[in-house]
């Protein structure tokens, strides 16, 4: 009944796996083949853990690729430059090297602050 062709067997390990009328199967098991039914615990127990790691390696998986797609999201919108920002960084300092006050000008230039979020701080 449960193990006559090889579709029955799968579908039979299958619910033994998911526990669904496991007590069934392993009765049915234990009058033909007492020796089997340490077989059929170890069965259940290492193809637990292989649907555990295969599920938690699916959510692990969506997870990554859903950090991934946000960070690039955000990162597009914070990273470009816009002309105003470029062009007071370069009238700021054209030589690429900062003192201190070219750097406090750098802060109080409008369009840096401006793309930088940062208008009620005080430099």
């Amino acid at each position: 009944w449960y193990f006559g062709t090889v579709e029955k067997s799968m579908f039979t390990l299958f619910q033994f796996l998911t526990l669904d009328d496991w007590r069934s199967v392993l009765t049915m098991v234990n009058r033909g083949m007492p020796i089997m039914t340490p077989f059929m615990f170890l069965y259940v127990i290492i193809m637990s853990f292989i649907m555990v790691s295969l599920f938690t390696g699916s959510m692990v998986n969506h997870m990554g690729e859903l950090n991934r797609s946000s960070e690039a999201a955000e990162g597009a919108d914070f990273y470009v430059p816009d002309e105003d920002f470029s062009k007071a960084l370069q009238e700021t300092f054209p030589m690429g090297v900062l003192n201190r006050q070219q750097f406090i000008a750098v802060f109080q230039h409008a369009a840096v602050r401006r793309h930088l979020y940062i208008d009620d701080i005080q430099f």
